[in-house]
């Protein structure tokens, strides 16, 4: 229980906002902020003009949509893909409502059924009227696919993804995040964030409150999911948004569709920036964050989180920090060997150049609607990861061997790389490549080719692993 209402946690949390922004050095304008975001495809400064954001390097343009750049390698792409998936589910919810009224005027008799057939097609049209209102805000109309596309979308790739998010970030009780920026605060301290990335930030209500609470200077967000991010936006910007949630199972017969009015209350944030990029190939400066926030990400969206913590590292200053906050709940599709529990995500964050300064595990309520009968709860894993210079997790004072120096030296075919168990997937995947011919550069290039990860991200994890070997080789 919180005891502080939300009207003083607001204040509190400006003035610790003030101060964070009183320091010279972490004070950004606009200008700053867009000083720390990169060409998605050639990595170059980005420039604005009113409409997007162009690259000077290979002048290329990226779109801006209702305030959110679109820093994705091909944004032409990925807008007609929003616009088909508007398509998809106006198609999808014109089906559902045709069913609905056939079943209440053929067969159904009871008249509490018969409302809550009606409050669900008429639910059903009224969200469907708003999240057009929310496409049509940042300029996107829906588009149907052509004939050879046209059929039922991906289960889990409609515009309805992570809908039921949206509506617990903005508009149920503040319970989940409220619990969430605790447990992050309590492993974080009182150090202000810095400028901050948050990678896969979903609808965003925690990007505002860890930037107000935490004393962030400035707020990078990626995400590639287009409503939840547009919603967002404009709850920062200090709008509100009419929007409805169906429940799965609902409580009652008003619960069938309940219309909010998400953000209400809630003032205009600065210096809070979304961004539709890639989380996996982010198109940010590297080694320019003080702070990066991964939550509800490790499990759910990573495909391994041994190639995420590299990746993580690349992104921050030296003694930045890596924030996690999330469970380990995998979807189905996740191979077993990339799985990893608790213990092993904290050997993952060290084996790639981190220090867990704090840990903290706790059992969490999660997606438990007003509206919903169900509900479940999570054991949430939430540390503070300090990252560290490489030569400060050297044990011994001996120097060391040519090709961890010189990153584009051969690497020799030692035995210490096959004498004993590899401890995760990506020391293997390493290892494997080690022929006496590659260098630390030509594998970082081979698995960057394979996996799509930078290969800045990559090299420094890669020295990493092959030193670890080769110390624990000659002790």
């Amino acid at each position: 229980m919180v005891a502080a209402g939300p009207a003083r946690r607001e204040r509190d949390a400006r003035r610790l906002l003030r101060r964070a922004e009183d320091e010279s050095e972490r004070d950004l304008t606009a200008t700053d902020a867009l000083e720390l975001l990169r060409c998605p495809t050639c990595e170059g400064s980005l420039e604005r003009d009113a409409a997007a954001l162009r690259c000077p390097r290979c002048a290329k343009a990226f779109p801006i949509l209702a305030g959110i750049p679109c820093l994705l390698p091909d944004p032409a792409a990925a807008i007609l893909e929003w616009r088909h998936g508007l398509a998809d589910l106006e198609r999808i919810v014109a089906h559902g409502r045709d069913r609905l009224l056939a079943d209440t005027t053929a067969s159904v008799r009871r008249a509490s059924t018969r409302r809550r057939l009606e409050h669900l097609r008429n639910g059903l049209g009224a969200q469907l009227e708003q999240i057009q209102s929310v496409f049509r805000g940042a300029g996107l109309e829906s588009r149907a696919r052509p004939p050879a596309e046209a059929g039922a979308p991906a289960v889990g790739d409609t515009t309805l993804s992570y809908f039921h998010q949206i509506h617990r970030d903005w508009g149920w009780p503040d319970a989940e995040i409220e619990a969430a920026a605790i447990a992050i605060a309590e492993v974080c301290g009182k150090d202000p964030l810095g400028k901050t990335l948050f990678l896969g930030a979903g609808a965003a209500r925690l990007v505002r409150e860890l930037h107000l609470r935490q004393g962030a200077s400035a707020t990078i967000a990626l995400d590639i999911n287009p409503l939840p991010f547009l919603v967002a936006r404009k709850i920062l910007d200090g709008e509100t948004v009419r929007l409805t949630e169906i429940p799965n199972s609902p409580r009652s017969i008003d619960d069938v569709a309940v219309e909010r009015t998400l953000g209400e209350g809630l003032e205009a944030v600065a210096n809070v920036t979304l961004v539709f990029g890639d989380a996996f190939s982010p198109p940010v400066a590297r080694g320019a964050f003080d702070t990066v926030v991964t939550a509800w990400f490790v499990d759910q969206v990573a495909p391994d989180a041994a190639e995420l913590a590299p990746l993580v590292h690349a992104l921050l200053r030296e003694n930045g920090t890596w924030i996690n906050h999330g469970p380990f709940v995998y979807p189905a599709a996740r191979p077993v060997r990339a799985r990893y529990t608790a213990d092993e995500l904290s050997e993952i964050a060290r084996d790639s150049g981190f220090d867990l300064d704090s840990t903290d595990i706790r059992r969490l309520t999660f997606m438990e609607s007003p509206a919903c009968n169900q509900g479940r709860t999570e054991r949430i894993l939430t540390f503070a990861a300090r990252k560290v210079a490489l030569a400060a997790r050297e044990e011994t004072p001996s120097a060391e061997p040519a090709w961890l120096s010189d990153t584009s030296a051969p690497i020799p075919r030692l035995e210490a790389f096959r004498a004993r168990p590899l401890p995760h997937p990506f020391f293997t995947a390493v290892v494997a490549l080690v022929d006496g011919a590659r260098s630390i550069d030509a594998i970082a290039a081979e698995i960057s080719r394979q996996q799509r990860i930078p290969e800045d991200a990559l090299r420094v994890a890669i020295r990493a692993c092959l030193a670890d070997l080769a110390r624990e080789g000659s002790a």
